[in-house]
């Protein structure tokens, strides 16, 4: 956006947030934003549809049409977020960091929320994971379903959100560490959190992904 339309932006979210405009809400009109704001129809049109893509608001066509404020969920907002991620200065390191710290709630909330179906799935990925270990990029993948699944078994739908564009990220990063990794013991560390979890050992579990993620941190180091 230009700095006219960021003007008009910060200008329609500030309304927001100070509840003028309240979910359901209809905005005033674009050409009535531009005059009293001074600013051109194009840099108000901009700025909304801005606003339409992060799903602040959304249009309505039809005689009872307009711009109205959306009330979005948590997960809405996250989802934007992962296009700023991918162009900023993000490497795998400052990614795994971040992990580190929701994996470790995460594999207590899979413990205390999850079904038999869940766990079952997690059972089944670490079995096909023994047989992978010839085949770094199919064991990626398979790593991160894994740790996928321990996440949406939490129950935790911002959680989820939140470490599904962190795993996305480590795809596109961690090709190399893998190339480099020794699988056998990341099989055995997946073993080691799948046990504390079939146990319903929250601490243990806690140490076993936080060592575990460690581990690949040090890794990532050694490589490059």
């Amino acid at each position: 956006m230009n700095k006219t339309s960021d003007l008009v932006f910060h200008h329609i979210e500030s309304r927001i947030i100070h509840g003028e405009w309240k979910p359901g809400d209809k905005i005033t009109p674009e050409i009535e934003l531009s005059k009293e704001l001074q600013v051109s129809r194009s840099s108000v049109r901009e700025a909304i549809q801005q606003l339409v893509t992060l799903k602040i608001l959304y249009k309505k066509v039809g005689v009872s049409g307009g711009t109205f404020v959306n009330e979005p969920s948590p997960s809405d907002y996250l989802e934007n977020l992962l296009p700023l991620i991918i162009l900023g200065e993000s490497n795998y390191t400052e990614i795994m960091k971040i992990r580190l710290q929701l994996e470790q709630l995460s594999v207590v909330e899979f413990i205390k929320n999850h079904s038999p179906e869940d766990l079952k799935n997690l059972q089944d990925t670490h079995k096909v994971m023994i047989n992978s270990t010839k085949d770094s990029s199919e064991f990626l993948r398979l790593d991160i379903l894994f740790h996928r699944i321990i996440a949406r078994g939490s129950k935790n739908p911002v959680l989820d959100k939140i470490l599904e564009m962190l795993f996305n990220l480590n795809e596109h990063y961690a090709k190399n560490i893998y190339e480099a990794l020794p699988l056998e013991k990341n099989i055995q560390d997946h073993a080691n959190i799948l046990e504390a979890i079939q146990s319903k050992e929250e601490e243990i579990s806690i140490i076993r992904v936080r060592d575990h993620l460690l581990r690949k941190i040090e890794q990532d180091n050694r490589v490059f």
